[in-house]
């Protein structure tokens, strides 16, 4: 364990420097939302796949959290965004940008929270 940790001492420090955000809050910093890492892999594949058989499908995945979540819009869109950083949905992450940047973040904030779904990926690719 010891030698990867060494490995990656710069995702370590690269962590400490994101969590410690001059534009987000630690709620913001801290918040996680599991129905978007879900969605953002979905959605990821019928953005792709680009058939209209796939679109026209139900989803059939269960998403009642998102009828009532117990964020805000604003941190609800930001989970959403970061998910679809990692995810690599770009139709996805021109909408979640777009909801964030109207519900008044800064470009700041949002280059952010991209950094933190960048390290937080380097470290569960790093990590066993």
């Amino acid at each position: 364990m010891q030698h990867v940790l060494l490995a990656a001492a710069d995702l370590a420090s690269n962590l400490a420097t994101v969590l410690r955000s001059q534009c987000l809050s630690p709620e913001q910093v801290w918040s996680a939302a599991s129905i978007m890492g879900m969605n953002a892999v979905y959605y990821r594949f019928r953005h792709m796949i680009s058939k209209q058989g796939y679109s026209e499908r139900m989803v059939r995945l269960r998403m009642n959290r998102m009828m009532n979540p117990v964020t805000s819009k604003l941190q609800f869109e930001l989970c959403s965004l970061a998910c679809a950083t990692i995810a690599g949905c770009q139709a996805c992450l021109q909408v979640h940008d777009a909801n964030v940047i109207e519900e008044g973040l800064t470009e700041d904030q949002v280059h952010d929270t991209i950094r933190i779904a960048a390290v937080i990926q380097g470290v569960a690719i790093a990590l066993p």
